[in-house]
């Protein structure tokens, strides 16, 4: 399946591939040169495809085995340190690479592929960082963090998290789309200019989706997934300031500013959103509604 296999458009997949490629860096095997090592790319790739059970069967297996993740970016603008780990942009050097099959070459243009991919690997990344935060700060009793601020913490993350999984569920949807390009190419596809037509089509209503093509939202969506890693790395930062739970109850005021700032952030970028004419207005306003 071409468009869920060059977009990364497999949920599980990408799950377990932010995962991978956060462990990688984590461990120091990304180095810190201008691009990771391609062996620690494969690597990354060749577990997540492990962990998400992608190699089962037929088409899915083929695509699996073919798959190629290889970093892009221009010489002198690649890795650099762990704390890129916390920029929403980190990975923007990867592109998941699928060679077309020889009878499609020439008949599709595939380069929207790597920025369908990238919003997703972004998106992904955000979900990732706030379903950690939640493994830090559950259970409540055992939660490194002053009960009063442990409150408002779990609020905002519940309404971060609950934009995030609004965003991926309008827009992550792979396989359906998949199942609406093969039915629309059986039916009207009778020629490689009508193959063509409708597979970019296609392409064009997830990028639609994505709201890749409009700047002004996408820097919205990016600022959206942004709070979720800054957040994430703001956190870590605070518990490691106190490393004795009985040093945390004088630090009310420290975790009072980090949530209020998220807040004021979370609340005028809904704003934004809601006013903007993108499919994602309504997931928005209705994030906004109740901060």
């Amino acid at each position: 399946p071409l468009l869920p296999a060059r977009s990364g458009g497999d949920a599980d997949f990408l799950d377990a591939l932010c995962a991978e490629l956060h462990a990688a860096v984590s461990s120091g095997s990304f180095g810190d040169g201008a691009s990771p090592p391609p062996t620690t790319l494969q690597r990354a790739l060749d577990l997540a495809i492990t962990r998400a059970d992608r190699a089962a069967e037929g088409e899915e297996a083929e695509c699996a085995a073919d798959l190629q993740l290889v970093w892009v970016s221009p010489s002198g603008s690649g890795w650099r340190t762990a704390d890129a780990l916390h920029r929403v942009d980190a990975f923007d050097g990867l592109s998941l690479a699928l060679p077309l099959p020889r009878a499609l070459h020439g008949v599709l243009d595939v380069a929207a592929y790597r920025a369908v991919f990238l919003f997703s690997l972004r998106l992904k990344r955000a979900s990732l960082a706030v379903r950690s935060l939640w493994s830090v700060l559950r259970p409540a009793s055992a939660a490194p963090v002053p009960p009063g601020a442990l409150r408002r913490l779990n609020v905002h993350l519940h309404l971060l998290g609950q934009l995030l999984r609004g965003i991926e569920g309008h827009t992550l949807r792979a396989d359906a789309t998949w199942v609406e390009l093969r039915s629309a190419a059986s039916d009207v596809a009778a020629s490689p200019t009508q193959l063509r037509d409708v597979h970019d089509s296609c392409l064009r209503e997830v990028s639609r989706r994505c709201g890749i093509d409009d700047l002004g939202v996408r820097a919205i969506v990016d600022a959206i997934l942004g709070l979720a890693l800054t957040l994430e790395r703001d956190v870590h930062i605070k518990l490691a300031e106190a490393p004795h739970p009985a040093e945390r109850c004088t630090q009310e005021a420290g975790w009072r500013a980090i949530v209020d700032s998220q807040q004021v952030q979370l609340a005028r970028l809904c704003e934004a959103l809601g006013r903007s004419t993108a499919s994602l207005a309504a997931i928005a306003s209705a994030t906004g509604a109740a901060l």
